[in-house]
């Protein structure tokens, strides 16, 4: 469960303190964590973003949501941005403090049976830069239309490759890779259209 992009929720349901792991919290219902945590009468109280399974738990990204005139002490200098309870819940502003995913096709188009390389970047959700500090073998491709030889992607520095071939797709069909990991499906998403003219 420790992997690059893994998101932990620390949350009080009204009667237990619990941590799940994002992609379990809400995957059956299809809410966000916010919505799911407001729904089952609690509240979200702490986050946490693994960048790097390497790294120490001191350089993952955290999330703290307090009432207004709450008293948090700690040896922490810098605790961040402040942002309200309301804006919190809305379960979009903490988005940038995870990883981005992008898969990029070496072509728009393939010939039918034609082989396209594709390319995965990890970029820091709030800068947008390669994210180089992350090294990981643990993706999975998901051929959904087409055929990949190999279904694990290592990822080095920031950024894996990997070959796809439009296997038995025609003319004006679609070419479509996806990328998961073991908790997270969909990271990543890309479409070649398959073309006689390749």
């Amino acid at each position: 469960m420790w992997v690059p992009g893994a998101h932990f929720v620390t949350w009080f349901d009204g009667r237990v303190f619990r941590c799940d792991l994002k992609g379990g919290l809400t995957y059956f219902d299809f809410r966000n964590t916010a919505e799911y945590c407001r729904y089952m009468g609690g509240m979200w109280l702490f986050d946490l973003w693994v960048r790097n399974p390497a790294a120490p738990v001191t350089e993952c990204a955290r999330s703290i949501t307090t009432t207004a005139d709450a008293t948090i002490i700690t040896n922490v200098d810098d605790l961040g941005d402040v942002w309200t309870a309301d804006d919190v819940m809305t379960g979009t502003t903490s988005k940038w403090l995870n990883l981005a995913y992008e898969l990029t096709p070496s072509s728009e188009t393939v010939a039918p049976d034609g082989w396209v390389d594709f390319t995965l970047t990890l970029k820091d959700g709030k800068t947008h830069e390669v994210a180089s500090d992350i090294t990981w073998d643990g993706y999975i491709v998901e051929p959904v239309d087409g055929y990949a030889p190999h279904k694990r992607l290592a990822v080095t520095n920031g950024v894996g490759r990997f070959r796809a071939q439009a296997l038995g797709l025609q003319d004006g069909e679609s070419m479509r890779m996806k990328i998961n990991h073991r908790f997270f499906t969909s990271r990543a998403e890309a479409v070649v259209r398959v073309s006689a003219d390749g």
